[in-house]
């Protein structure tokens, strides 16, 4: 039976995903069929794996050792793809290689010690973007055991997303409809991690297992709510609506966090900004922002 082993010309036309040409380059003449297989599978994938089904989508692959060295040497010689100047457009080919390696017991002690320096360099630059690494050994960890102690460690890139995230998308999407009114060091500032935050403002503590969420008056706390970390459009909702509360209040020049005028104006804010499937479902979580913050008022 005649090989299918890709021309130059075919490789070309994948060469946009940026694994292809590495893994291809690390593939000897024996491997390229196989290793062609695994390349338009990487290929044909929208996200980063993110639950155990998508992980398992490797387990066939990770099932042959020769492909197991093709993928581990591609890595090892790859830079980390953790920040702007290291970022290869496949990000999604690149953490379904890490996924592949990560269930394969062949070259062990090299895998580990390669997730070891990855997640390490992600740790030292407090990468925002190494969040597929952490839930890599997060997800997988269940069935692999070796990957336990790599997630205690990876759990530190949770907070960096999640504080990222905060800071970047709380302007993004405030600044639509106030230009420049904010942005992120005035939102780490005032809402993120605050020793001392102020009376009726919404705060929010972030660590490796997730964000949880308070209001203090008097140095009590009044409202605690926790969050997972996946829970990033719901955290940000808080805090633009609280963004937006304190706006009208102060431009009214109205200290009343529940009165009327104030909160019309701030319910008119979120009808441009969400829809009503996000407003409705964000609401029934943070009800105090608006609809019930006055029964916490002179607590």
């Amino acid at each position: 039976m005649k090989k299918n082993t890709p021309s130059d010309d075919e490789i070309k036309n994948y060469s946009h995903k940026k694994m292809t040409l590495p893994l291809m380059e690390h593939a000897s003449e024996e491997m390229k069929e196989l290793v062609w297989k695994l390349v338009k599978k990487l290929a044909s994938y929208a996200r980063v794996p993110g639950a155990m089904s998508d992980f398992k989508k490797m387990a066939v692959f990770a099932e042959d050792d020769a492909i197991v060295d093709v993928v581990l040497d591609t890595l090892q010689d790859m830079k980390y793809p953790f920040k702007n100047t290291d970022f290869i457009p496949d990000i999604m080919g690149y953490y379904y290689s890490i996924a592949l390696i990560s269930q394969s017991m062949h070259r062990r002690e090299e895998t580990i010690k390669l997730f070891n320096e990855l997640v390490d360099y992600a740790i030292s630059i407090k990468s925002n973007s190494a969040l597929p690494l952490a839930r890599n050994m997060d997800v997988l960890s269940k069935e692999y055991p070796d990957l336990s102690d790599l997630f205690e460690k990876a759990k530190t890139i949770y907070r960096f997303d999640a504080i990222d995230s905060i800071k970047e998308r709380v302007p993004i999407q405030v600044n639509k409809l106030y230009h420049d009114y904010t942005n992120a060091d005035k939102i780490e500032a005032e809402y993120i991690n605050v020793e001392n935050p102020e009376d009726g403002k919404v705060f929010v503590e972030v660590d490796e297992n997730g964000y949880v969420v308070r209001i203090v008056e008097k140095g009590k706390n009044i409202y605690t709510k926790i969050f997972k970390h996946y829970s990033y459009d719901m955290i940000n909702y808080a805090i633009v609506r609280d963004v937006l509360l304190r706006k009208h209040m102060e431009e009214m020049r109205i200290n009343d966090i529940a009165d009327a005028r104030v909160v019309e104006a701030t319910r008119t804010d979120l009808k441009k900004l969400y829809s009503d499937i996000e407003i409705s479902v964000n609401n029934k979580e943070f009800a105090y922002i608006l609809d019930g913050h006055e029964k916490f008022n002179n607590t």
